[in-house]
């Protein structure tokens, strides 16, 4: 809650207000291919090129304009995820919204996923968005989903989406088909918040 904070060579080095942060409430990071750091803010999407940051406002209007996810993809554009604006291409320092009436499962986004065939998959608190296209299509609880309040998504090694939910434990997704596992089958709790996958194939979370 108190800014950006940079580990380095053994020395901590905290970015606030002062600074030029406009807010310090970070909800995510992400780094581009030139190396430049992108802050996910409760002000909006947050540019810090290692001297000075800049802050872009999803809808000036709003008291908060929460970021909470952020992705380049593989063609360079950058889509931010939100709280209340749904998802968002940023592109030439403006924002293009995609929300419900544009088939996404919920304006709040938390979590997003590039897959190996170009897709966009977007984790919202009431179903998973695919985005492919230009074409955005929604799965939730009528197609299989365990839960619909999607946290975290990884696709590993052989194009399989783990999805990470809020009370449906993991999910597997293949072929449009899900696959739950739950504390039932030995899971530590149904809330997974991250997935990672080792160099052997195991996940973890």
């Amino acid at each position: 809650y108190d800014g950006l904070t940079r580990f380095s060579d053994g020395a901590v080095r905290t970015y606030s207000v002062a600074d030029g942060l406009r807010n310090t409430f970070i909800w995510a990071l992400h780094e581009d291919r030139i190396g430049r750091m992108w802050l996910g803010t409760s002000a909006g999407l947050v540019l810090f090129d290692g001297l000075t940051f800049k802050t872009y406002e999803l809808d000036p209007d709003r008291s908060e304009n929460i970021v909470r996810a952020i992705l380049q993809d593989r063609r360079g554009n950058l889509w931010v995820g939100t709280s209340e604006n749904g998802l968002n291409l940023f592109k030439d320092g403006k924002f293009t919204s995609y929300t419900v009436k544009d088939g996404l499962g919920n304006n709040s986004v938390h979590t997003l996923l590039e897959a190996a065939d170009g897709s966009l998959w977007i984790g919202t608190i009431s179903g998973l968005s695919k985005f492919r296209n230009g074409v955005i299509r929604t799965y939730g609880l009528r197609d299989g989903l365990s839960s619909d309040i999607i946290r975290c998504l990884y696709q590993d090694v052989d194009g399989i989406l783990w999805i990470g939910t809020d009370g449906g434990g993991l999910i597997r997704m293949k072929n449009d088909r899900f696959n739950s596992y739950t504390q039932s089958e030995g899971l530590f709790d149904d809330v997974v918040s991250q997935i990672l996958e080792d160099d052997t194939g195991n996940l973890w979370m």
